[in-house]
């Protein structure tokens, strides 16, 4: 990962419209949005539609390029009604444009369809919303049973079946006891989590719902209207669709257990879930959470710290140190809480 920081695409708003006119024929406005190894703008067209423009990561994978294209065809094409990005083709009809940086580096883009909405973030995550957020993500991974792709088997330190990965960045944690906090969860999941893993039941998944990826609907915000940023999707376990959904939005919430709770039913009423993989669901929400801090501690060790990364930073922690406290009430509250509605 930190190669893909080296090569963060660096163009201007100016060569963003160039390229913009060049490859897509179109010309508008352009906003710069956050991102973590890729450069994305808002484009307001000037002939009207709104559209994400994405100039790629030049260390990814090309294989991760078009598993991501196939991925949005793939939804497209099996569930259209899903609120997510659409691909607008080049003026080739190709699904991908390409460009060289100032500095001789080769760049992908994407164009794709702008998802109107609120950031989950920017709401009060109510229960509804959250069950709302589970059926959709139910939906998602419906749509993508018996889908495959090669860029789909990434090797990505997000991916939940790494999380003990986070083993080796612990010397980047500056605190005794917050080192020891992560060793215990880490201890559990090579023991008790990892082993376990290869026998649930996996498909291709977002794997990336946090709660600015996330968005309810400008006037109902107990609805959710779309989910946004493919760009951690991959092969994984089911369940860790709805651990990585629950992990953020336990984030600063007043009952993270009943989050998650939410999530798992909204999810399980679109996806029935299997009682051995609701059996790990607090074990994983805790590693996504040592994951994330320990991938961010690890960014700031190298780079001096990125604003994007740290956005969830310190709640993470906190919800890190909560899930510690808070793990005999949620096994103790019903084994199985989503299996029961």
């Amino acid at each position: 990962m930190t190669d893909m920081l080296k090569t963060t695409p660096n163009f201007s708003i100016d060569d963003a419209k160039r390229l913009l006119a060049e490859h897509y024929g179109l010309d508008g406005t352009l906003w710069p949005l956050d991102s973590e190894r890729d450069q994305n703008f808002k484009v307001t067209a000037s002939s009207g539609g709104i559209y994400i423009l994405k100039i790629v990561n030049a260390a990814e994978p090309p294989v991760e390029s078009d598993f991501q294209t196939a991925l949005l065809s793939h939804v497209g094409e099996h569930a259209p009604d899903l609120p997510v990005p659409h691909i607008r083709p080049t003026i080739s009809g190709a699904s991908l444009g390409e460009t060289t940086s100032a500095h001789g580096v080769c760049h992908l883009l994407r164009l794709v369809g702008w998802v109107p909405g609120l950031p989950l973030a920017q709401s009060a995550r109510s229960e509804d919303a959250l069950t709302s957020l589970g059926g959709l993500l139910g939906r998602f991974d419906t749509a993508l049973q018996g889908f495959m792709h090669p860029g789909a088997l990434r090797d990505l330190d997000w991916n939940i079946r790494n999380a003990g990965r986070s083993a080796g960045r612990l010397q980047h944690i500056a605190g005794a006891e917050d080192r020891a906090l992560l060793e215990r969860f880490l201890a559990r999941f090579a023991a008790v989590v990892e082993p376990k893993l290869p026998k649930l039941r996996s498909t291709v998944i977002h794997n990336d719902a946090n709660d600015w990826n996330v968005l309810v609907a400008d006037d109902d915000h107990d609805r959710i209207a779309g989910l946004i940023d493919l760009g951690d999707a991959l092969y994984a376990p089911v369940i860790a669709e709805v651990a990585i959904a629950a992990a953020y939005a336990g984030l600063d919430h007043a009952d993270p257990i009943g989050a998650a709770a939410a999530i798992a039913r909204g999810f399980h009423a679109e996806y029935p879930l299997l009682e051995e993989e609701v059996d790990l669901l607090f074990d994983l929400i805790a590693m996504r959470l040592v994951t994330s801090v320990t991938i961010s501690a690890s960014r700031h060790a190298h780079t001096g710290g990125n604003p994007y990364l740290a956005i969830s930073e310190k709640p993470a922690w906190t919800a890190a140190a909560q899930a510690r406290c808070d793990e005999p009430a949620f096994r103790n509250r019903d084994p199985t809480p989503c299996l029961r509605f």
